[in-house]
């Protein structure tokens, strides 16, 4: 079912600092702005499926676009040398997929 794998650009302490959002957090929010009128596991629930909705458009179409808000799309990378940093050693680094994001101008403009 998951295509591509993403891993998070920090830890879970930085979450609770207001720099991430996880979903429990998120659903949590949700729920506090309703005012409890939609139970807490049907909130959950939405949002899972928003997440996983999100993420079979990129795989299937390779973006995904949120009006007001931005595109999710996929951009390949070429294979390439590098060096290994430990052993200096001249190594190659495969050709791949990588998610990216681009905000939208009225997103650009809030965190301006």
């Amino acid at each position: 079912m998951y295509c591509y794998q993403i891993q998070p650009l920090f830890s879970k302490s930085i979450s609770s600092i207001g720099m991430l959002m996880a979903k429990t957090e998120l659903t949590d929010k949700i729920h506090r702005d309703l005012k409890h009128h939609i139970s807490k596991n049907a909130i959950t629930e939405m949002v899972r499926d928003i997440f996983t909705c999100m993420e079979e458009k990129v795989c299937q179409n390779g973006s995904f676009s949120v009006s007001d808000f931005g595109r999710f799309y996929v951009i390949e990378t070429k294979e390439k040398t590098g060096t290994h940093p430990q052993t200096h050693e001249t190594i190659t680094i495969p050709e791949t997929k990588r998610i990216r994001f681009k905000a939208a101008t009225p997103l650009k403009k809030r965190v301006r």
